[in-house]
Parts: C-alpha cells; structure tokens; sequence
C-alpha cells in the first residue's frame, strides 16, 4: 500500500540575484522534485550551499520559489499571497532553527507563549500552554530563565515547545543539532522522534551523517539538485581526498 503524500515538490527553482547591479546570478535550487510521506521522519542530507535550507524555507513559506510548485496538504503555496503564508504557517508550521531564535530579553515561558498572542490567544490559556510544552521537554525548572541563562541544549528545546505552541502537522529542523555537543544534539534528535512518533511529519535538514539513520525517508542534495547516495558519499571523498592534498577544494 502506497504511503499518502503529505508534501509534493515539483520543478522547484530558486535563483538568487549576486547584486542590484550585477547580472549574474546564484542557482540554489535548479529543479527539485520531492515527495514526503505524511507522518514521516524526512532527513535531508547536503553540504553547506547545496539548497537544502532554501528548500527549507520555501517549505515553511518564509520564501517563494523563482519557478516550480509546493505543495502540501492539497495547499498550493505558490498560489498564497502574504496573508495566505501568514495563516498557513500558523497552522501547519512549527520551525526549529540552528541558531535557537529567541528572544534575548524574554524569559523560556515567555518565548514559547509568544506567538500565541498573535492569535488573539488569552493570557492565561497562553502561559498555561507554555507550561505544559516546556514540562513536555523537561524544563519544568527553567521556564523562568533567560535564554543566556540556559545551555545551548537547553534553548533549542524551548525553539521546540516554541514550534509546537499550535500543535502544527509539520516540523522544519534547520540543523537543530549544528550549535551543540554530541550529548546536547543527541537529546534534541530524540525530542523530535518523540514528535514523529506523536504523528507529526518531521522534516530535518543537516549535513551530519548520523541523523539519517534514524530516517524513515532521506534526500541527498548537491549542487541544488537531488543525487542518488552513491554520488553524495564520492563527492564528499572527493573533497576529503582534496583536503589531504593539502589543496582548497
């Protein structure tokens, strides 16, 4: 039995303009086809500058293909105008991000209920949700701590309680473990397979070859294409035996 497609990626495009005088122009993705299962665990493995966060953000509808289509749920989001965006990422939507982006000057409780607020949410419901989301990733204790009060692990579990506050079907990790040791990055990996296993569609993009195995499905990006893992792995030797070299690859 087929697995239903919770996102389709077809002809994706999104090409990059080098200055507002310059005629030439950077290719970030040169034509991407995907299909996403709803419900699974997607790893998207690539370099830095291969595509994958571009993709990323157009899939969040942060940003709008130069050409091609996406398409999730039935919901085309090229046919979206900023308002259309704007309400499909609250509901659908919830994004986990390298760099954590907190607020600086906002306590774990307050970051998490935040966006709430923009949805005409009360102040009770708002906080009582908060809450329970930290408590949900263990930081029962820290829900009062500013994020330089809280270890690199730590904020990028309140991102999550943050990313679920709408309980959205899809969750966008951007590199959720770059920013943090082994220890850290192992902890929020399981925190999102905890979310996959809850029925969220979890997609994740990262360069680090031990998430993939704990995908149900995976992509491998170069170029701004997709490749086939045998190719993926010789370009990375590639450049490894490069490196040995002693050259700039």
């Amino acid at each position: 039995m087929d697995e239903p497609t919770f996102i389709k990626i077809r002809g994706l495009r999104r090409v990059f303009p080098m200055g507002v005088r310059s005629r030439q122009k950077v290719v970030a993705l040169a034509g991407v086809d995907l299909d996403i299962p709803r419900g699974s665990f997607t790893v998207i493995m690539g370099p830095s500058g291969s595509g994958k966060s571009t993709l990323l953000y157009m899939l969040g509808g942060l940003d709008v293909p130069t050409a091609g289509s996406i398409e999730v749920d039935g919901l085309k989001l090229e046919t979206l105008d900023a308002n259309g965006l704007a309400m499909y990422r609250r509901k659908t939507v919830g994004f986990v991000f390298q760099s954590f982006n907190l607020v600086g000057t906002m306590k774990a409780v307050d970051n998490v209920e935040f966006p709430l607020r923009f949805a005409g949410v009360g102040k009770k419901e708002r906080l009582q949700r908060a809450v329970e989301l930290l408590k949900d990733v263990g930081l029962e204790k820290r829900i009062h701590h500013l994020p330089t009060e809280l270890s690199g692990g730590e904020q990028q579990r309140v991102a999550i309680a943050r990313a679920l506050v709408f309980n959205p079907p899809l969750i966008l990790a951007d590199e959720p473990t770059g920013n943090l040791d082994s220890t850290s990055g192992a902890d929020i990996l399981r925190h999102l397979l905890r979310l996959h296993d809850k029925g969220h569609t979890v997609v994740v993009v990262t360069h680090d070859k031990g998430v993939q195995q704990f995908a149900t499905h995976k992509y491998f990006f170069k170029d701004g294409k997709t490749v086939d893992e045998a190719e993926y792995n010789t370009g990375l030797l590639g450049i490894l035996e490069t490196l040995q070299k002693g050259a700039t690859p």
